[in-house]
């Protein structure tokens, strides 16, 4: 701003302080809730819809949660009949393979097959604006899949779409087994002080998941980064925090049913344990269905494989995104490293420093200054680890979708050095 009169009035000069002074933070934010808002009437409207709709026949329950979704899907989404087409072919298939007893891996294949061709067909750009709503979609298509290929009875065809289809977390999440569908479709609402309650989490976690979004939108980009690393930094916390409005929400619309769901932890994420913290708490029920459905098949004997195969899964589910991709494994690979480090530390010296936190009966017996310190040491590490992984995603190719050559330029700008710290944990691991 200069040596203006404001300046002298308050004293300070904002771009000393790190402010972008041509950045209108309270425009913004008003810009950002305004937009946000139709959005969210759509979103509660169809939630509370579904609470009186519950006592209606099956039948009719089942095809009125197929118009709302679909209506849904037409508010959310600018190419309604390209979406539309592919969530007809996803319950169709799926439909199809769970009547005929078919494996849930083939169903798995199946739906990923789906996911690249209609990206094939319809283009990246358009892929990303819908992405969130095709992989849930299609992971709950995989998990009746699963829940059902072992079922000796025959599958009910419109209890499956009622599930499919149950819009209120259609667009935003979470994602729901089938059982625990089931039991909030057969729960009980409770009284009047329930619904208050409700409706009062249900806010708060509302304000939360909105405070996210502003932050994540528009005061981050009030700050004006003194060097790459600061840099580096703000880019990490604003994907966090996007994350962190996805989840509040989809976990406000849940508590708004009626149901308590934890979707995400941000101080297990801000303050992690380890990697594998951040890897378990980022978004829970999504974790719980790759650990579920994709991790516990023990499709190959060792774990280590078994862990590479899910985080493969985890981001062919998301389409072809080859950022998405390397972050996963980079991800993958980080955390298998800690763990295994930290597990051979843990029984080689006898202390409680393994990546998840031990029971209060473990069998350690040195966890005095040391152990503290090499949790500490794991904390601070994590956080650096957070900033490697999330600074590719910046503003530029949010829309575009981002190339391998950013990402690869992005880890370069760091030397790799995440990289390099996991492989040196991992080859002192085989030393332990």
């Amino acid at each position: 701003m200069g040596d203006s009169d404001e300046d002298v009035i308050y004293g300070y000069d904002e771009e000393e302080y790190g402010l972008d002074v041509n950045f209108n933070a309270a425009e913004c934010a008003i810009g950002v809730l305004q937009q946000t808002s139709n959005n969210l009437i759509y979103l509660f409207g169809a939630a509370f819809l579904c609470l009186f709709l519950r006592k209606i026949p099956l039948v009719f329950r089942a095809n009125a949660y197929m118009i709302i979704s679909h209506f849904l899907i037409y508010q959310f989404s600018s190419e309604f009949w390209g979406i539309f087409r592919f969530f007809n072919m996803v319950t169709f298939s799926g439909i199809v393979m769970v009547g005929l007893k078919i494996r849930g891996n083939i169903i798995l294949f199946t739906q990923i097959a789906i996911i690249m061709i209609f990206q094939l067909l319809l283009g990246t750009e358009y892929m990303l604006g819908v992405r969130g709503i095709l992989m849930l979609h299609a992971m709950r298509v995989i998990a009746v899949g699963y829940e059902l290929e072992n079922s000796n009875g025959e599958p009910c065809t419109f209890s499956i779409l009622e599930y499919l289809y149950f819009p209120p977390v259609l667009v935003m999440g979470p994602f729901l087994t089938h059982q625990q569908f089931v039991s909030f479709q057969y729960g009980q609402v409770g009284g009047f002080k329930q619904i208050v309650k409700n409706i009062s989490l249900a806010t708060v976690l509302l304000c939360g998941s909105l405070t996210a979004l502003l932050i994540s939108s528009c005061y981050l980009n009030m700050l004006k980064a003194p060097n790459v690393w600061v840099e580096d930094f703000i880019v990490a916390l604003s994907f966090r925090t996007s994350n962190y409005f996805v989840c509040y929400l989809s976990q406000s619309v849940m508590q708004f049913l009626g149901t308590e769901i934890v979707v995400t932890e941000f101080g297990e994420i801000e303050w992690p344990r380890s990697m594998a913290t951040i890897v378990s708490y980022w978004n829970i029920p999504m974790h719980m269905f790759l650990h579920t459905y994709i991790f516990s098949k023990n499709v190959f004997s060792t774990v280590c494989c078994n862990a590479f195969y899910t985080f493969v899964i985890s981001s062919l589910l998301h389409g072809y995104d080859p950022q998405i991709s390397i972050t996963l494994l980079t991800l993958g690979f980080i955390t298998f490293s800690e763990a295994r480090f930290r597990r051979k530390l843990a029984k080689r010296f006898s202390m409680c420093v393994k990546a998840k936190e031990c029971y209060e009966d473990c069998q350690h017996t040195n966890n005095g200054l040391i152990s503290s310190l090499i949790n500490f040491t794991f904390r601070i590490l994590s956080l650096y680890h957070l900033i490697f992984t999330g600074m590719p995603f910046v503003d530029e190719y949010a829309s575009t979708g981002y190339p391998w050559e950013h990402t690869y330029e992005s880890y370069e700008n760091h030397n790799f050095a995440s990289l390099y710290i996991s492989l040196a944990l991992l080859l002192f691991s085989f030393l332990l």
